[in-house]
């Protein structure tokens, strides 16, 4: 017996009517220019224009807006309650944004039904229905369509195959693993050609290792398919993994938007460089060129962009702060830049690196990454000291 299906499944993973043109069109002036935003080209697929997103006196989302080129792979990032499931549900056509616009294929969206968006959609919890099989599930949006029955064996064939799940296609979902049951999703959310594949969280309900191995599948099935995708994340690792940009949200903004190696290396707000990675954060004053003064003691670094007198925060990545040997430091300690007496309270193993919690004399607290190779128990250990070198490039500052 066929399962009847719910209208909010149905309409989002079997539509692929496309708009009219007369809808309305987009504009170049709609869209205003972003950090690491693509310039703009013939092939711009989606274009979200100043959206905002209230539910009552509550602002969810606050003029956002972006591109994303046909056959990107975008992720929204940012902890809970930043805005970015709101933000991709809008996107779906499951939630209607307060003001703002939305352009597709250079025709508005922004009111459309789900339907009517040509999008695929994978939900954090996958959403298959219990009493179908395997196939029956990939098959669901196809049938909705009215799909011939050969179509549809073949067109699920082909799926099955893409996604290795062969021999689980007269399974049930409660007879598959975690990682099987995402699979099923996303071939199902695949099955009608969405021209937007959008995933809430998909593997954020699986196990460490499971999700590493799942994340490098999605990212090569995206790049075979060369289908523009979106999708939201709260881990780090994930979307630097995955994505090639990021939009990284905070309390219904957009703090900035770039590559991996843009967001990591070159943050834009004092929160996008403590949300990335690990860091540490400095307040200080310039006191002279190419001189910040922190809390009894100063630190070289490049200040061609701030006056004297500017109060300033300083980010100093773990991995960039190196440690004296001892050895070294004897004959040529005017070689070194930022030299930095310390003291080890704390040691975390994190497998490839050591990461020493250490405190100078004047109270200032930092953390430091030694690598495995450099590591040594008999000098590294709680109690012990340290000499410490930062180089001037390896600084960045904020304004306060």
């Amino acid at each position: 017996m066929t399962a009847k299906p719910s209208q909010r499944n149905s309409v989002i993973e079997t539509g692929t009517v496309r708009l009219p043109a007369e809808q309305g069109s987009f504009r170049e002036s709609d869209v205003p220019a972003l950090v690491g935003a693509p310039k703009a080209s013939s092939t711009r697929k989606l274009v979200v224009a100043n959206l905002s997103k209230s539910f009552g006196s509550t602002a969810i989302l606050k003029d956002i807006s972006f591109e994303i080129e046909e056959g990107e792979f975008v992720c929204f990032l940012g902890p809970s309650g930043c805005g970015k499931t709101t933000l991709l549900l809008c996107l779906a056509g499951l939630e209607s944004p307060s003001s703002g616009e939305i352009y597709k294929n250079g025709q508005t969206i922004t009111s459309a039904p789900p339907s009517q968006r040509d999008v695929g959609i994978v939900f954090q919890s996958y959403a298959l229905f219990p009493n179908l099989s395997v196939s029956d599930n990939i098959a669901f949006g196809l049938v909705n369509l009215k799909w011939a029955k050969d179509k549809i064996r073949e067109a699920v064939g082909g799926l099955v195959s893409l996604l290795s799940l062969e021999g689980h296609e007269n399974k049930y979902p409660s007879q598959l693993s975690g990682g099987q049951q995402q699979r099923v999703a996303l071939a199902r959310a695949l099955a009608v050609s969405p021209s937007l594949l959008l995933l809430d969280e998909p593997l954020s309900a699986l196990d460490a290792q499971v999700r590493t191995r799942l994340r490098g599948e999605i990212r090569d099935l995206q790049q075979r398919l060369k289908i523009t995708t979106v999708m939201v994340t709260h881990d780090q690792e994930e979307a630097q993994t995955l994505a090639d940009r990021i939009v990284l949200m905070n309390a219904g903004r957009i703090e900035q938007i770039g590559t991996p190696w843009q967001i990591y290396n070159e943050p834009a707000t004092p929160f996008v460089a403590d949300f990335m990675g690990v860091s540490n954060l400095i307040q200080g004053v310039v006191s002279e060129q190419n001189e910040v003064a922190c809390d009894q003691f100063a630190l070289r670094c490049n200040t061609q962009d701030y006056l004297v007198g500017t109060k300033v925060q300083l980010l100093l990545r773990p991995e960039d702060i190196e440690v004296v040997a001892p050895s070294v430091l004897g004959t040529s300690v005017d070689t070194f830049t930022n030299l930095l007496q310390v003291t080890i309270v704390k040691i975390e193993h994190l497998g490839a690196v050591v990461r020493a919690h250490v405190v100078s004399a004047n109270g200032l607290t930092l953390k430091v990454d030694i690598s495995k190779r450099d590591f040594d128990p008999a000098l590294h250990g709680v109690s012990q000291a340290l000499c410490l070198t930062i180089k001037t490039n390896d600084i960045r500052l904020f304004v306060q």
